[in-house]
């Protein structure tokens, strides 16, 4: 939190400049206008004892200060409210006995007129025009709005006409009319900045519709309780109110407060930042946005145990509610086990951070950031721990809030603060909470709203270094794999395909409710778009406005985003018929473009593609050569997947969703494809990165890369780099992201360095490890010449498909593989498929075999078994298909204890 800024020195400081008088005590906000506070201070003038109450209008942005009003002595105000030109003013007083009094003074004509008088909470607020009328005679008047509460009374809309004089000057002409608009409030909230007043109101049960109808059914009716709702009436300038908003209230009810806890020592709390009118019973926050968000903000204290009072002693369960009317969604958050002499004298507190933010925070009990904005649906809402020193009871000021961050004002001190949520406060509670959603959620803000992966990395090398047993982990790379892409890929968009990205990956993070002391559960409403008057039934239909915009939120409801663990299940089916070997370079198309022709070709271009959006955050070297030796790569098989899944289901969203999404131009929906496929890419290889580094492996710093830097790590290394590189390969395939090129080899041959030599194999037999053609070489001239090392080589040979065995076969010298190359050999001979012979020249180690030819190994009759078996595979083949020399060399082999 920002230090605070002392609003009575500025205020001192402007008075000063304006009246050039020094003596004022006893500062006061009194009202807040669209353009600033209405403020009263204590001076002393002249001759005078006693010092006099002041009332003015204060504008921080403007650097303005007017004094409007002056008493003749000391006034207790506990509100105040100014027309838009500051020559009208309502201020309501408070006497020694609870009495409210409503006051209306002209600022020019000097007089004061009691408007009205209630036992109960009341106030004045003034109706501010957006433009002055325009006059049509050398007359200028126009009337005056302003309204007058009274809680559980009533709501009176208040007309006086005013003259504006020759010299600028703007007098009373008429006496004051009024017209009650609504009638016995419990709860009643105004926002200045869209000149809405909301309230909440009981509706009697409705008469009977028709004659006729059954008295039973009405009488089961008309014997429900009477239900809350909360309406919004909208004023405007020259055309009447309307309502625009009618929400049925089930609102639970709360725990009344133990017997021997000392209260408040009023019913009301006459806060009039913002305005509202009503008692301690019902704590109700409204919160509006120009850009179509509307939050309704409860707060409850309830008793676990049904029938029993609660004690001073005892804990109480603290609750609220936030309902984003824009997203048709609930938040509901318990926090258990509170004491309830700290529960029953703290409130919660509701205020916009941001423009994707709503920060709800109770002084040292919690803090909440619940990720409700426009961008994306509701999710991802973060736990700060431990809770931020905030004020006890500020008052929230939601119009305009910074970039990340909040205003509150502090009435009582008049101190004005700027609360931001830093990243510093995201890492500790990173670390001090345990809980893997929490934490999810914390890296989703880092990657998506913050935008800082640097943060991002480094906490997830603390949790490697301090948690690396943790079973939570992989879920934590997983959303830094999809947060990570989903921010490189929605960097610098093309406006036309903004639409797309709302169906784009965003986050791993589960729906389901979080559980413990802190419980916090999301939640679907019906019909809420039903509660909004439409855009045609407005007095001005179609006129854009923050109703309209919100009731077109209520009602889009985007297609499903995509989920790559769909791909990542056919992919486990298709990868079982997956052959290498037996595929050309793919050449999926791309987008259309400069260097994108292939994506065998141009993967290096991909992925820098994906960078293009700004400005690129991954500066580094991945501990093996990026380079595949295989035909056609696993890489390019998965990257070729996610395009083509992720094409069909943008094109479906674009079009067939509960409500299409509008995009000008079919080629957006591959142009989004690609950007996210490179982003994929791009992903894959900083965490790849972040891994080998959480390992303790840098490759600028190792120097050697691939093969050769495995070998030289020590064993506790080399064990560490296979514990990260395997948690990464999993979740690589659990979110179906490809792994950067040169990966399977590496991986392969690390695992052969570190792991035993069973657990090798059965990694391999479950498709873990991927043989190439460069780790099989490396694997090979690693292992001896001996018994265990050749047997060791057949078993791996054994696992290969039979392409890749046969090139291994091929360069390998052992005498082993002349017998495997011949039994090959002969063995498609005889099915009858065609052999090709291989024309390389068998070495022969012995000159006695060149010389006698097929006449080794004699027989009784003078014929060898060698001659036998090839005259019978001469009559399979004839003479040019035979490996004459392969054979032979197999034959004398099979012989001889080659095998030490």
């Amino acid at each position: 939190m920002a230090n605070p800024v002392d609003l009575v020195e500025k205020f001192k400081k402007l008075f000063f400049e304006s009246s050039k008088c020094t003596t004022a005590e006893k500062w006061k906000v009194l009202g807040q206008e669209q353009d600033g506070f209405v403020v009263s201070w204590e001076s002393k003038e002249g001759n005078l004892r006693n010092p006099v109450t002041k009332v003015g209008f204060v504008d921080l942005e403007n650097q303005i200060f007017k004094v409007l009003h002056s008493f003749s002595d000391s006034k207790i105000l506990v509100q105040a409210s100014v027309n838009r030109h500051k020559s009208l003013i309502g201020y309501t007083t408070k006497s020694g006995n609870d009495l409210y009094e409503v006051w209306f003074a002209a600022v020019h004509e000097r007089k004061e007129e009691k408007i009205a008088s209630s036992p109960t909470q009341a106030a004045i607020q003034f109706l501010h025009r957006t433009r002055d009328p325009v006059f049509t005679s050398d007359e200028m008047k126009f009337k005056e709005k302003f309204l007058v509460f009274m809680h559980q009374n009533s709501v009176g809309l208040y007309q006086v006409e005013l003259s504006k004089s020759a010299d600028d000057k703007w007098f009373q002409t008429s006496p004051i009319t009024s017209d009650v608009i609504v009638r016995q409030f419990s709860w009643a909230q105004w926002d200045p900045h869209l000149q809405s007043l909301f309230y909440v109101s009981v509706k009697t049960a409705q008469s009977r519709l028709m004659q006729g109808e059954e008295d039973e059914f009405f009488k089961e009716f008309a014997s429900r309780p009477p239900q809350p709702s909360l309406s919004c009436l909208q004023f405007h300038d020259d055309l009447p109110h309307e309502t625009v908003l009618n929400i049925p209230l089930n609102l639970p009810e709360g725990t009344a407060p133990p017997a021997g806890l000392p209260g408040p020592e009023s019913l009301y709390s006459d806060n009039p930042v913002p305005l509202k009118i009503h008692d301690n019973t019902l704590e109700l926050a409204i919160i509006c946005s120009n850009k179509g968000l509307a939050y309704v903000c409860h707060h409850y204290i309830y008793y676990g145990k049904e029938g029993k009072e609660v004690s001073i002693d005892e804990c109480v369960n603290f609750a609220y509610s936030v309902t984003a009317l824009h997203h048709c969604c609930v938040i509901e958050c318990v926090i258990s086990d509170v004491p309830a002499n700290l529960a029953y004298n703290v409130l919660p507190t509701f205020v916009l951070h941001g423009d994707q933010h709503l920060l709800v925070f109770a002084s040292d009990l919690f803090t909440h950031l619940l990720d409700v904005g426009s961008a994306h649906e509701p999710c991802n809402h973060v736990i700060i721990s431990p809770p931020m020193a905030v004020p006890l009871y500020p008052s929230p000021l939601n119009y305009s809030p910074p970039k990340l961050g909040s205003r509150l004002l502090d009435l009582s001190s008049l101190e004005l603060y700027t609360v931001k949520v830093t990243k510093s406060e995201l890492s500790m509670s990173f670390r001090f909470d345990h809980n893997c959603q929490n934490r999810i959620a914390i890296l989703h803000q880092l990657l998506q709203h913050y935008n800082d992966f640097e943060t991002a990395s480094e906490l997830l090398k603390w949790l490697m270094k301090n948690e690396a047993r943790s079973l939570t982990t992989s879920k934590l790379v997983q959303e830094l794999l999809i947060g990570t892409a989903y921010a490189n890929a929605t960097k610098n968009i093309p406006s036309d395909a903004l639409p797309l990205i709302t169906i784009l990956p965003l986050t791993t993070a589960s729906k389901q409710p979080r559980a413990g002391i802190v419980w916090l559960q999301q939640k679907e409403l019906w019909n809420t778009a039903m509660t909004l008057l439409s855009p045609q039934q407005r007095l001005v239909p179609y006129r854009a406005d923050m109703w309209t915009r919100l009731w077109d939120a209520a009602h889009s409801k985007p297609s499903e985003r995509f989920c790559p663990s769909h791909v990542a299940d056919k992919l486990m089916l298709s990868l079982l018929c997956y052959q290498p070997e037996a595929l050309s370079r793919s050449s999926t198309p791309l987008s259309p473009g400069a260097g994108f022709s292939s994506i065998s070709s141009t993967l290096p271009d991909l992925v820098r593609s994906s960078r293009d959006g700004g400005k690129e955050n991954f500066i580094g070297l991945l501990p093996f050569q990026e380079a595949e030796t295989c035909t056609a790569s696993k890489q390019e098989y998965v990257v070729a997947v996610n395009l083509r899944e992720l094409s069909m289901h943008l094109l479906k969203g674009a079009t067939q969703g509960p409500r299409p999404i509008f995009c000008p131009s079919p080629m957006h929906v591959h142009a989004v494809a690609t950007r996210f496929v490179g982003a994929q890419l791009e992903a894959s290889r900083q965490v790849c990165r972040l891994m080998a580094s959480c390992a303790g492996v840098e490759a600028e710093k190792q120097g050697e890369r691939g093969f050769l830097l495995i070998d030289q790590l020590d064993e506790n290394r080399r064990q560490a780099l296979f514990i990260m590189m395997e948690r990464f390969f999993y979740c690589a395939e659990a979110q179906a992201f490809p792994v950067p090129q040169g990966f399977t080899s590496f991986f392969s041959y690390l695992g052969y360095r570190t792991l035993p030599w069973p657990l090798f194999l059965q990694y391999n037999r479950r498709h873990v490890f991927e043989l190439h053609v460069d780790a099989i070489k490396a694997i090979f001239g690693d292992m001896t010449e001996k018994r265990l090392g050749v047997s060791y080589k057949v078993g791996l040979l054994q696992l290969l498909p039979r392409t890749r065995a046969r090139r291994i076969l091929n360069q390998w010298g052992h005498p082993i593989s002349y017998m495997y190359r011949a039994r090959e050999h002969a063995l498609l001979l005889l099915s009858g498929e065609s052999a090709n012979r291989d024309h390389r020249q068998v070495t022969q180690r012995r000159n006695t075999i060149s010389s006698r030819g097929i006449a080794a190994f004699p027989s009784a009759d003078r014929l060898s078994p060698l001659d036998t078996f090839l005259d019978l595979l001469t009559a399979k083949a004839s003479l040019t298909e035979l490996d004459i020399p392969l054979l032979v060399e197999a034959t004398i082999t099979s012989t001889e204890d080659f095998l030490l």
